[in-house]
């Protein structure tokens, strides 16, 4: 694929600013360079659909990715978001694969840099194939804990406390400290998103966000999700579930995480003046 010098040029000065690409040598930066290809992918658009070919990875710069895919009756359910920094369709690619999922920008727009890499990794015994290599298995880890992050989600017990998981996953990758007790996640998600993500009727999410709007503890806006104090959140999620006790014989949820052992990690920094 050929490019312009100055194009590689300002790739290879964004690789050096993105997490997960900035302690790769300068050659294998621009080997990387070399096969890329800088895209900005509007709103409600995609990436790539399910069942294409996978013939690339994309790192994202900038907005989010929801990857959904439909079930076998045809009903559409969220596998992970994916924000700046991450990697998408490394799986795929690495097994020669399609896409196991639809890639849809969900903010007004995303900017990603689609890396075609498959021959760069191709070359047996070159040192800058085992750089690149070794790269890829440390994406392809962060990559499957996120998918993994899902069942969690899922399986967290019941709406309530479903939706705190997912808040704590997405504050623990994304979140921006706000003061002591409060962070933003800076995502703009939709509550139909949620709603798929946590597997969940989209009715009792919004029924369920808005009565934590009501105790101004979460709030969706422009600039994303604001959550006011962590602690009381996770207060109102236990007293939910004592307001509901599971039938005896029910599985125990996995949100039984005292906030001191579960904070999201941007919140364990000091703050700054």
């Amino acid at each position: 694929m050929h490019q312009e010098q100055p194009v590689i040029r300002g790739l290879i000065e964004v690789f050096k600013e993105v997490r997960g690409t900035k302690e790769l040598s300068e050659a294998a930066l621009r080997a990387l360079a070399e096969v890329s290809l800088r895209k900005t992918i509007r709103s409600g658009q995609c990436l790539w659909r399910m069942g294409d070919p996978a013939d690339f990875v994309g790192i994202i710069l900038s907005g989010g990715f929801e990857v959904s895919r439909l079930s076998s009756v045809g009903n559409e359910y969220s596998l992970a978001v994916f924000g700046p920094a991450d990697a998408i369709g490394m799986s795929a690619v690495l097994q020669k694969k399609a896409y196991p999922g639809t890639a849809r920008a969900f903010l007004r727009s995303a900017e990603v840099v689609k890396i075609y890499l498959r021959p760069l990794i191709q070359r047996t015994g070159d040192p800058l194939a085992i750089e690149l290599s070794d790269w890829l298995r440390e994406l392809l880890i962060v990559h499957e804990q996120i998918l993994r992050d899902k069942i969690d989600i899922v399986s967290a017990g019941r709406v309530g406390e479903k939706v705190f998981e997912l808040l704590l996953q997405l504050n623990r990758r994304f979140g921006v400290r706000t003061s002591r007790t409060a962070s933003r996640i800076p995502l703009k998600l939709s509550k139909t998103q949620v709603s798929r993500m946590v597997d969940a009727r989209v009715e009792t999410v919004i029924r369920l966000l808005g009565l934590w709007n009501k105790k101004n503890l979460v709030s969706f806006g422009s600039l994303g999700i604001d959550v006011s104090d962590w602690a009381e959140l996770e207060k109102e999620v236990d007293r939910g579930k004592n307001d509901h006790p599971r039938t005896k014989g029910a599985p125990p949820t996995a949100c039984t995480k005292t906030w001191a052992l579960h904070p999201p990690i941007l919140l364990e920094d000091s703050l700054q003046e």
